[in-house]
């Protein structure tokens, strides 16, 4: 994450911040400016602005909301090395791996998430996630990989 934040930080020209309140929600905007034809104004035009239709269909009433959209080649990366980092057995490794590699070919649009902070009486952070995605047969695919084919 770090190669891509500090080359952004060098090529900006202005950061605003514009935060909202009121009686029952934070608003966030925000505007980047980079110097043109730097290495992140080109990767900014990969990746063109999206109106995130999806967030219309997000809970209300939440405590926090995300959402992503771009290239998730990125992402599918960072997970395969996070993955190669973490304490889990060498079964659970490889099917992970496996599920990538299916997932590589898969087509992402929009993700979104959110949920409370709170804990529930059980003790529970509520979340949600929303992902276009498809063809949805390389999904079933990906997660039957995984042992979790049954639940989609």
């Amino acid at each position: 994450m770090g190669r891509g934040v500090l080359p952004g930080v060098s090529d900006s020209t202005a950061l605003v911040v514009s935060l909202k309140f009121t009686d029952d929600s934070l608003q966030v905007d925000e505007l980047l400016t980079v110097t043109p034809d730097s290495s992140t104004d080109r990767i900014l035009k990969l990746h063109p602005v999206n109106e995130m239709a999806i967030m219309k269909f997000v809970p209300e009433r939440q405590m926090m909301y995300w959402g992503i959209h771009g290239n998730t080649e990125a992402f599918l990366g960072y997970a395969e090395r996070l993955m190669a980092q973490m304490p889990v057995d060498e079964l659970m490794r490889e099917k992970f791996a496996q599920s990538l590699t299916i997932m590589q070919d898969a087509k992402f649009g929009t993700i979104a998430g959110g949920g409370n902070l709170a804990l529930s009486d059980e003790g529970a952070m509520t979340m949600f996630g929303i992902t276009e995605v498809g063809p949805v047969e390389k999904i079933r695919e990906a997660f039957a990989a995984l042992g979790w084919g049954h639940r989609i």
